[in-house]
């Protein structure tokens, strides 16, 4: 099986691991509460794929909270290339995310 077929196939996985990475750094949420993602959308038709390792545009909706007394929640949308490696068992690492385009 090829890398991006790993990829696809493991969806969850793939989510799972990138609000992970979004959760972890504050600086693609704007340093606020991220209340829920609304969606993650892999752009696979614009994947670069070398033999060990895919990096994938991908965008990421989400619903930001302020920390104030009405608690607002805003939708914030950014795209990020994440790269994917250490494919292993139909496993694999994001091993790096850019940030792509933001729109808060």
């Amino acid at each position: 099986m090829d890398i991006l077929e790993i990829l696809k196939n493991n969806d969850a996985t793939l989510e799972e691991k990138l609000q992970s990475k979004i959760l972890n750094d504050g600086s693609y949420t704007n340093a606020e509460y991220v209340d829920d993602f609304s969606e993650i959308s892999p752009e696979w038709d614009e994947a670069i794929i070398t033999s060990e390792s895919a990096t994938v545009p991908i965008f990421v909706s989400m619903k930001l909270g302020e920390d104030t007394s009405d608690k607002t929640v805003y939708e914030a949308n950014i795209t990020v290339n994440a790269t994917f490696s250490n494919f292993s068992n139909e496993n694999f690492d994001i091993t790096e995310i850019e940030l792509v385009r933001t729109s808060f």
